[in-house]
């Protein structure tokens, strides 16, 4: 079984979104009237940056209480034959063979209970480049050189010799 496709207009996606967001603030207030701690979702890698074709898994961590139940859900538009890519139940991204026609976003949706009720969700963008194109590195900056070079013609090899100290 794949994840589920969601293809929408903007206008119905903002109003889903809407929706969503609002049934998992109802569920998080019980939660937290009935004194348990309302559940976290942390997806990984975010954001999704992959070439066409290219397959990413995707991993969502979750905190909370109990068992939930996870959903993984592709949201973007299917315009013209070009889908947004695929995604199967268990997380595993496939970008499309060509450039999506407009945003494409995986949502992670959990759940708890007999009937279901979405109790989460959360969702990272996806961005597709060309293949080609140096994929952007998100985390800590590169660490400084080990010692400053002068500028000019000069070429150091060995690091300048500490200032002396005059008493």
């Amino acid at each position: 079984m794949e994840g589920v496709l969601v293809p929408r207009e903007e206008s119905e996606n903002t109003m889903c979104k809407s929706i969503l967001s609002r049934l998992c603030f109802l569920v998080s207030t019980l939660y937290a009237s009935a004194g348990l701690a309302a559940p976290t979702i942390s997806i990984t890698p975010s954001p999704v940056i992959a070439y066409p074709g290219e397959a990413v898994q995707l991993q969502a961590d979750i905190g909370g209480p109990t068992e939930y139940r996870v959903k993984w859900i592709l949201q973007g538009p299917l315009v013209g034959g070009i889908d947004p890519g695929k995604l199967t139940e268990d997380g595993l991204y496939t970008a499309p063979t060509s450039m999506p026609a407009g945003p494409v976003r995986i949502v992670v949706q959990i759940s708890t209970g007999q009937w279901n009720l979405p109790v989460a969700a959360a969702s990272v963008p996806v961005q597709i480049i060309p293949q080609g194109m140096p994929k952007p590195q998100f985390g800590a900056p590169p660490p400084p050189p080990p010692f400053p070079f002068p500028r000019g013609d000069t070429d150091m090899t060995e690091p300048p010799a500490p200032p002396t100290q005059l008493r």
